[in-house]
């Protein structure tokens, strides 16, 4: 969750490599970079990951549990958020949890419609756990909602959310050719070598639709 308090996706987090033998060191040695959502226009945006993305917060979180929240949400159709909650809450459990949360390959594209609030990641995200029967090995990833849509203190985001958003680093030549081969393994088609081999079997097949309609040409002739 950034400081639009809705939930957004990063891909493909990878660290620079330092380990450039003969080559001089680089500002972007050892620092991890992800991609921001998904492709535009075939284009990506990078930007710095910093490690305690990762980190556990401290203190543990009083949330509803799933049947509640479905409950809370279904009599109120305008709820962005619910909480905080109180220890005498009913139908309220404490869980850990992380600013980030790993989200298995197959649940990706639920996310890369673009950045959901909430509210929105909790129907989209439980609806299809539900149906798949996964709510309970991808628990963790049902915890994450259950914490976007809490907060803790009135009238203030989650405090899952970020206090200030990944940023988008000033790349240099070496940074981008290494976040656009990252990019490539993904998606093979985008690749320069590629796209050169391509038009080079375009350029050859017109080259043999040419020869055969002059051919036809000669023997009508």
């Amino acid at each position: 969750m950034l400081t639009d308090g809705k939930v957004h996706i990063f891909l493909q987090l990878a660290k620079y490599a330092s380990s450039r033998m003969g080559l001089p060191a680089n500002p972007w040695d050892d620092q991890l970079f992800a991609q921001k959502g998904g492709l535009h226009q075939n284009q990506v945006q990078t930007v710095t990951w910093l490690p305690e993305y990762f980190n556990q917060l401290r203190a543990q979180l009083r949330v509803a549990t799933p049947p509640a929240i479905d409950t809370a949400l279904a009599g109120d159709p305008n709820a962005e958020f619910l909480g905080p909650f109180v220890d005498t809450d009913a139908d309220t459990e404490l869980i850990r949890y992380r600013h980030t949360c790993y989200v298995p390959p197959c649940y990706i594209p639920l996310f890369l419609t673009g950045p959901l609030s909430p509210r929105d990641a909790w129907i989209i995200v439980k609806s299809q756990f539900d149906t798949d029967n996964n709510a309970v090995s991808c628990s963790a990833l049902v915890d994450y909602p259950r914490a976007a849509i809490t907060m803790s203190t009135a009238n203030a985001l989650p405090a899952l959310a970020l206090a200030a958003n990944p940023t988008a680093p000033l790349a240099n030549h070496e940074l981008m050719n290494h976040r656009r081969r990252i990019v490539e393994l993904d998606f093979p088609f985008l690749s320069t070598t590629q796209q050169s081999l391509q038009q080079s079997q375009i350029t050859m097949q017109l080259g043999i639709l040419i020869q055969d309609s002059r051919q036809q040409q000669l023997l009508e002739a």
